[in-house]
């Protein structure tokens, strides 16, 4: 998951990551910390816990209303 208020950054960070890992790579987003957090409780509810898709969530730490630095809290 990447979490960016810039669509730019996220488009950037998408396109590095297809070209890296491979272009059939799941890649999800959020312009914002609130969003990323209703995304990972959704998931968390329908797969449980253990079984969370996201195996990296890169996030800007300067964003509104909430940061990366709080949605890691």
């Amino acid at each position: 998951m990447i979490v960016d208020d810039e669509h730019f950054n996220i488009e950037t960070l998408k396109m590095l990551i297809e070209v890296k890992i491979g272009a059939q790579t799941e890649i999800e987003f959020a312009h914002n910390g609130e969003k990323a957090m209703e995304m990972i409780k959704a998931n968390c509810k329908s797969n449980g816990l253990k079984n969370m898709d996201y195996s990296l969530i890169i996030t800007d730490l300067s964003m509104k209303p909430t940061d990366g630095l709080q949605l890691t809290q």
